[in-house]
């Protein structure tokens, strides 16, 4: 009778300790996430203060010009 007394207990703290575990790694998955996504909006450009210098646009002479320019190189 202890035995099955001290089991039940057993497996109602390894139920516990389950459940606010898999929350833990819930939690954290969650803040990773909203840090990546933070990262990828800052990379993109993020808002209109901030400045988009990884996209350039070029007007239709500046992109023939860049054509002959990119084909001249070795």
């Amino acid at each position: 009778m202890p035995l099955i007394i001290l089991g039940v207990i057993f497996a109602v703290a390894l139920g516990i300790y389950a459940f606010f575990a898999s929350r833990a790694i819930a939690e954290e998955d969650k803040r990773i996430e909203s840090e990546r996504r933070k990262k990828a909006a800052e990379k993109s450009g993020g808002g209109p203060d901030s400045a988009a210098g990884d996209n350039v646009i070029f007007l239709s002479d500046d992109l023939e010009r860049e054509k002959k320019r990119h084909r001249k190189r070795p």
